[in-house]
């Protein structure tokens, strides 16, 4: 099955690429010819042994990486930039929960997020939304003001909220496509 007829059948993304038309889907197919998995294999490999990072790039790695960075192109397709603190937690949550398919159970401690969303979502900036997005830690080294949050409890939240909806109403349903 070629990688455009999955994107509607097997991920549920059928408007991923409106402006896709046949030359998109010969385009997908020639570079499956050229074993382009093996290619971004290599690469991300290189890239590994480059930036000194001890793991190899597992196809499994760069697999995972691939879907959650689809999400995110077809979540902002469809909706814009994400530049409130919802806005970011529903994309980058949506994209965890697609991406990585091994992802933790969603009854870790992640701290008050469901209450900051409510009073605070429409927030913006990188030192408001990100304190929420990767915890305490981060937020202090950066020298912006901690929330009271473990390290990721954000994206980590935002993660088992996406992968309920995920399972209750499907990915179309996850990335706005539906009524």
């Amino acid at each position: 099955m070629s990688y455009v007829a999955q994107a509607a059948t097997t991920w549920g993304m059928s408007s991923y690429n409106p402006l896709a038309g046949p030359h998109a889907a010969d385009a997908v197919n020639a570079l499956l010819a050229i074993d382009v998995e093996r290619v971004a294999l290599e690469a991300a490999t290189a890239a590994s042994h480059a930036l000194q990072i001890a793991e190899p790039a597992l196809l499994a790695d760069v697999a995972r990486e691939a879907r959650a960075e689809l999400t995110r192109v077809a979540w902002t397709a469809r909706h814009g930039w994400a530049l409130t603190l919802r806005a970011v937690l529903e994309r980058e949550g949506l994209a965890r929960a697609v991406g990585d398919e091994t992802a933790p159970p969603a009854d870790e401690p992640w701290g008050d997020i469901g209450g900051i969303v409510a009073r605070d979502g429409d927030m913006t900036g990188l030192d408001r939304v990100a304190p929420v997005l990767f915890g305490d830690a981060v937020a202090e080294t950066l020298g912006w003001t901690p929330r009271g949050l473990p390290p990721d409890a954000g994206l980590r939240w935002a993660a088992a909220e996406a992968r309920k909806v995920l399972r209750k109403h499907g990915a179309p349903a996850a990335l706005g496509q539906t009524g």
